[in-house]
C-alpha cells in the first residue's frame, strides 16, 4: 500500500479534537456562570430582604427604599418590594452581561423575611 498521500492526517485529527475541547470547556464556563449567576441572585435577594425586614422595626414605610438602595449597591435590580404586616417579599434581577444571554430563563432571587425571622 502507498501512503503517500496521507501526509498530515494526524495533524488534522489534533486539530479537530483541540477544537472539540475548547468548545466543550467554554460550554462548561457558559454553565458554571449561570449556576453563580443563580447564587449571587438568592443571596442578594436574602440580603436585601433581611435588611428591608429590619428597617420595618424602625421606619416601616422606608424598608422598600432601603431595599432599592442595597440591591443598587449589589448590583441587581429590585423588581418588587413588598410589605405585608411584618415581613417583606422581595423580587430581584441581574445587571450583568451573563443576563443577556439568559433572557429566556427565569433569572430572579426571591426572598421573604420578617421581623419574626429576624429574632429567631
Amino acid at each position: 500500500m502507498n501512503y503517500k498521500n496521507d501526509d498530515g492526517g494526524i495533524t488534522l485529527l489534533v486539530i479537530v479534537a483541540i477544537s472539540i475541547l475548547l468548545t466543550l470547556v467554554s460550554f462548561g464556563g457558559f454553565v458554571v456562570n449561570g449556576f453563580m449567576l443563580a447564587s449571587k441572585l438568592n443571596n442578594s435577594a436574602d440580603l436585601v430582604a433581611l435588611a428591608a425586614a429590619r428597617q420595618l422595626i424602625d421606619d416601616p414605610d422606608s424598608s422598600c427604599q432601603i431595599a432599592a438602595q442595597l440591591a443598587e449597591a449589589n448590583e441587581v435590580n429590585l423588581i418588587t418590594c413588598e410589605v405585608l404586616d411584618d415581613e417583606v417579599t422581595v423580587k430581584v434581577n441581574s445587571q450583568s452581561a451573563m443576563q443577556n444571554w439568559l433572557d429566556n430563563w427565569e433569572n430572579i432571587g426571591l426572598a421573604r423575611a420578617g421581623i419574626d425571622y429576624l429574632y429567631e
